[in-house]
């Protein structure tokens, strides 16, 4: 979703920045992100958006009030500054939240850590302008979103939307698409949901293998070897992944295959009513 939002501000707004956990990556404390950073200090998502958005300031902090501070000490001081997961860090006060809740796990289903993944009881804390459930399937119809929209409602009257997994071209190392699918493809995710990407290709190819690991895995040589040894049964095969995967894949694995590892571009998806009626809300908050 952070992707995509910036995607749509960042024709709009000169100086926009990205404050995050950084999660996945050994160091501490408050850094700033370059282009140039490794995924193990500044965390696999941060260094994909600033990849994707050089002019993007982007800071990784555990405490995401040091980061504000960094940010407005800066000679170019941002119009926007973007938070990913940042809704119960209350010394965070955000002129929008969002809540993002995935439709087969939705959070009023969900129980407190450590049992579950809520952190507070949904309604005790602090208030959203909005929540989107995401993932929802194509074929939901009007009642399961009546049902979704009332539970939403019992806690917060707010505006509550639903997107789904929209996939583009996939592109190698060059840029250059995948213009069709080839008979059969390897994917190597470490992300949280990477069955989910599964299935889309095994819908466009045959996916002869899948190489999954935990979110934010660190590659190792142990992998490579693994995924050497695979490739050495087929001829010219394709290795498909994801935009995050690809910023901590090494690059003595990536360069002697530049033509034949693609990653999968996946955003949210949305009606296109309601994505100018969220991107509607978001632009008259910051406006104001």
């Amino acid at each position: 979703m952070t992707l995509w939002l910036i995607e749509k501000l960042n024709h709009e707004f000169q100086e926009i920045a990205l404050v995050s956990r950084g999660y996945g990556r050994k160091s501490k404390g408050l850094k700033k992100v370059l282009e140039g950073s490794p995924a193990s200090e500044v965390g696999d998502e941060p260094l994909l958006i600033k990849k994707a958005f050089p002019k993007v300031q982007v800071w990784v902090s555990e405490n995401r009030a040091n980061a504000v501070k960094a940010l407005e000490s800066e000679n170019n001081r941002p119009e926007i500054i973007l938070f990913d997961d940042a809704f119960q860090h209350l010394g965070i006060e955000g002129s929008f939240n969002l809540i993002l809740s995935r439709f087969d796990q939705p959070y009023f289903k969900d129980v407190l850590l450590p049992a579950g993944d809520l952190r507070e009881i949904p309604g005790t804390g602090r208030k959203p302008h909005a929540v989107i459930f995401t993932k929802t399937p194509y074929s939901i119809d009007e009642s399961t979103q009546a049902k979704y929209k009332a539970k939403v409602e019992k806690k917060f009257k707010v505006p509550v939307f639903f997107s789904h997994q929209s996939y583009g071209k996939p592109k190698n190392l060059k840029g250059e698409e995948l213009m069709e699918f080839p008979e059969r493809i390897a994917l190597i995710t470490g992300i949280a949901f990477g069955n989910d990407l599964e299935s889309y290709l095994s819908s466009e190819t045959k996916v002869i293998k899948h190489f999954h690991y935990p979110d934010h895995h660190a590659f190792r040589e142990s992998d490579i070897r693994d995924w050497t040894q695979f490739e050495e049964s087929y001829k010219d095969l394709v290795w498909m992944t994801t935009e995050k995967d690809l910023v901590r894949m090494p690059k003595g694995f990536l360069e002697p295959r530049m033509n034949r590892v693609f990653f999968q571009p996946v955003r949210p998806g949305f009606e296109k009513e309601t994505e100018e009626e969220v991107l509607a809300l978001i632009r008259n908050q910051i406006n104001q």
